[in-house]
């Protein structure tokens, strides 16, 4: 086997490594969602939000 084609075979597997452990199934389990609630620091923030407001998620920063 020459240089080049040891160079190529390297480079194959190098690049099958690289797409197994990108795979979705190598991927940790996203952690628990922190939990937030509202907490008012004077009661006129009430008249601004609604007390049964429910929080939710906007974005999660990950990259698609």
């Amino acid at each position: 086997m020459n240089r080049s084609m040891k160079v190529l075979h390297t480079f194959i597997i190098a690049t099958l490594l690289l797409i197994t452990a990108s795979a979705p199934g190598f991927r940790p389990a996203p952690a628990r969602p922190a939990e937030f609630q509202l907490k008012a620091e004077s009661p006129q923030f009430w008249d601004l939000v609604d007390r049964n407001t429910k929080l939710g998620v906007v974005g999660t920063g990950a990259l698609a």
